[in-house]
């Protein structure tokens, strides 16, 4: 209720009403307060929880549950197999995940954990057939007892369900919504984030291609966990995560950015970005917004129509 109560007065301004009204970020769908109540205007954890986000805006029901269903869990997807990667290499630490292990012709479901002093490997109980499990380990123990457990070999792996693209627009809503949080609806509903909008909605559409995109070459690294306001080589914005950003128009971006981003750097390009960091917010601000109503100035321009959804 705090969310919708701090975020309603700007846009039942923008809307013109006097009611207070909650417009979702990304639909543009107006709800009023008894929608929060209901469920029909849900708690958006920003990025998902599973890799550390938190509660920052309200998002609508449909908007929050096709992108959890559609986007969302292939990031916890592709940080779960990073961590794996990084635990059976030895580069983690007191981190444990689930895998499978191929040993004696049969797979089992397994724990990798790394501790200071090594890459423990355990079999679930739970998850396993007890007999396999016990043939396991009588075989275990007459290779031991033979004497010839030296030239054991077995597969450790881990399987997810990762697509690399929805994967990439499951961070640039993650970046839009951080940025949202941080600057309001004046930012979100502006013209030029209309198509990051439609991408983000339409994840099987290719709208934007991957020029939103960018990656921290080798040796290089991002600062995480920042909003970069960019001023080279041209005006944007860059929201940072692990080792790689999403691309965001602001107020003085190209009118069409990634179309001018796709013309100028190919594919696999360097490109140096010049600017001001800022943390990610971690609540919903909504900066413009506030100080549109303190100063009590006019709406801005492409305020949407009353009568239908903002931004259409």
């Amino acid at each position: 209720m705090a969310i919708f109560r701090h975020c309603a007065p700007a846009a039942s301004k923008m809307l013109d009403v006097s009611d207070a009204v909650y417009l979702c970020p990304i639909c543009g769908q107006g709800y009023f307060e008894k929608s929060a109540i209901s469920g029909e205007l849900t708690l958006e954890d920003v990025p998902p929880k599973a890799i550390g986000g938190k509660g920052l805006l309200l998002t609508c029901r449909d908007c929050n549950s096709k992108a959890g269903h559609k986007i969302d869990y292939h990031i916890k997807n592709h940080y779960d197999l990073n961590k794996f990667n990084k635990i059976i290499l030895g580069k983690s630490n007191n981190e444990k995940t689930r895998g499978d292990i191929s040993i004696f012709g049969q797979n089992f479901s397994v724990i990798v954990e790394n501790t200071t002093n090594a890459t423990e490997i355990r079999l679930i109980k739970s998850a396993n057939d007890p007999k396999k499990v016990e043939s396991f380990k009588k075989q275990m123990s007459e290779t031991s007892d033979s004497g010839k457990s030296n030239g054991l070999v077995f597969n450790i792996s881990k399987t997810v369900k990762l697509d690399m693209r929805h994967m990439k627009i499951a961070f640039l809503k993650s970046g839009f919504l951080l940025v949202t949080a941080l600057l309001g609806y004046v930012y979100a509903f502006n013209e030029k984030l209309t198509v990051v909008r439609e991408q983000i909605k339409n994840p099987k559409s290719d709208l934007l291609g991957t020029t939103f995109w960018v990656e921290a070459g080798q040796g290089e690294f991002f600062a995480q966990n920042r909003i970069v306001s960019v001023i080279e080589p041209f005006p944007m914005l860059l929201v940072t995560f692990e080792n790689s950003a999403v691309i965001l128009p602001d107020f003085s971006s190209p009118s069409d950015l990634y179309n001018t981003l796709s013309q100028k750097w190919g594919k696999g390009r360097s490109i140096n970005f010049t600017g001001q960091p800022y943390m990610w917010p971690d609540k919903a601000v909504m900066a413009l917004d506030k100080h549109l109503l303190i100063k009590k100035e006019t709406q801005p321009e492409n305020t949407p129509d009353p009568k239908s959804r903002a931004g259409d």
